[in-house]
């Protein structure tokens, strides 16, 4: 992993603005599909959907579903609707929870959302079957910490899922806001040392991200 400074990375102000630019694409890949959701949810979610990496994250997620840095909210709200379970997505950004929970309401999905400090989640210990924490350490200076949060609010035995970009691929010019960078397996499995997982795999989801999920210690073995 390689490390590189910038001014403020992690500031609020600068996520909310930065969300308020995307609210304009929203949840699908152009804007015109944001009417067709209307009339045909299921089409839209399976096939429209922007960030396409969430349909395989969430067909390994299981149970009750946490998603750290959950953004506009896509992925949590996905699960839901999918599998029927409950999914809860947790972000800094006042207009990303705002704009999550008015698209859950309009589509008719199950999905909770709150706004939060993903390194002190208000949780109470092993609440949780799995958790994403999706495209959110390389912009953390103290990434371990999120880690150490979302282990501690997974049941023994419950997944964890990472991804991070695969090095500067989707760093852009800089103003992706990224202070660390991955570009092996290897460095995305120092992320976990010396932390309560086990049983770590990497699952070729994106050609662009690394994903990698492990199991917290004590639960029964898959």
């Amino acid at each position: 992993m390689v490390r590189r400074r910038i001014r403020d990375p992690n500031a609020r102000e600068r996520w909310d603005e930065r969300f308020e630019l995307q609210l304009r694409q929203g949840w699908f890949r152009k804007p015109r599909y944001r009417l067709l959701a209307y009339v045909f949810p299921r089409w839209a979610l399976e096939k429209k959907i922007r960030k396409t990496y969430h349909l395989p994250v969430a067909g390994i997620a299981e149970g009750r579903f946490l998603d750290l840095g959950c953004g506009l909210g896509s992925c949590a709200a996905y699960y839901a609707w999918k599998t029927g379970r409950p999914a809860v997505g947790l972000d800094f950004a006042m207009p990303a929870v705002a704009y999550a929970l008015a698209e859950c309401r309009r589509h008719g999905i199950g999905a909770s959302f709150v706004s939060g400090d993903a390194s002190a989640l208000p949780f109470r210990d092993a609440s949780f079957d799995s958790a994403y924490i999706g495209q959110v350490l390389e912009h953390l200076e103290r990434p371990d910490g999120v880690i150490r949060e979302a282990a501690r609010v997974l049941r023994p035995g419950g997944k964890l899922i990472i991804s991070v970009p695969r090095g500067d691929a989707c760093a852009g010019d800089g103003e992706a806001g990224h202070v660390n960078f991955y570009w092996k397996e290897d460095d995305c499995l120092r992320l976990i040392e010396g932390l309560p997982l086990e049983r770590p795999e990497f699952h070729p989801f994106h050609r662009h991200r690394f994903f990698l999920s492990a199991r917290t210690t004590g639960g029964a073995q898959m």
